[in-house]
């Protein structure tokens, strides 16, 4: 799902502006009820990711156990590395409430597109934690100037509701018995 950015936007104002009533009212809403319920979304440093180590890896752990395909398990490190890599490329915010981080999320500068890359959350919450984590990338996105934001293929209903599109995508397939490559083709 791909949002392309209006060069306009200078803030998540602007973009909320170019969206028509109903989806500027959803978007609204979950910033109100997130606010409401105590939570605050801020970019954590290498310290801060450091710090929360484990609970990155447990609230990744959650969303990757709900996935239908699961090749690999990230561990919490691999995000604390990321960021320590990747510093002007690598943007990774969370939502706390009362200390405790409940959500994050990360993104990627690839030329001039913004790719929200991992998310993790705590599915026992109830607030839209998901969702903010998408206005997230969006916020982001809009931060680095990109042309757009690329927001994964999973849970295309939110994002079409947040003005993202399904791109063309494409599958390689490689069959064990290489004769048989031909006929998959």
């Amino acid at each position: 799902m791909q949002l392309v950015l209006d060069p306009a936007w200078r803030t998540l104002d602007g973009y909320l502006a170019s969206l028509s009533s109903s989806p500027r009212r959803a978007v609204k809403k979950t910033l109100q009820q997130l606010e409401v319920a105590g939570y605050r979304a801020r970019e954590l440093s290498v310290s801060e990711l450091e710090a929360n180590e484990a609970r990155l890896d447990a609230l990744y752990g959650q969303v990757w156990a709900n996935a239908e395909v699961r090749p690999l398990r990230l561990s919490g490190r691999f995000f604390v590395e990321l960021k320590r890599r990747l510093p002007d490329a690598c943007a990774m915010f969370g939502l706390e409430k009362d200390g405790q981080l409940d959500a994050f999320g990360v993104c990627l500068k690839s030329h001039d597109t913004c790719v929200g890359y991992y998310l993790g959350y705590d599915k026992a919450v109830d607030a839209p934690l998901y969702l903010r984590l998408l206005i997230s990338v969006i916020e982001q996105a809009i931060a680095w100037r990109s042309s757009s934001a690329s927001m994964g293929r999973t849970s295309e209903e939110p994002k079409a509701r947040l003005g993202a599109v399904a791109g063309p995508s494409s599958l390689w397939v490689k069959h064990r018995v290489p004769p048989l490559n031909w006929a998959v083709g």
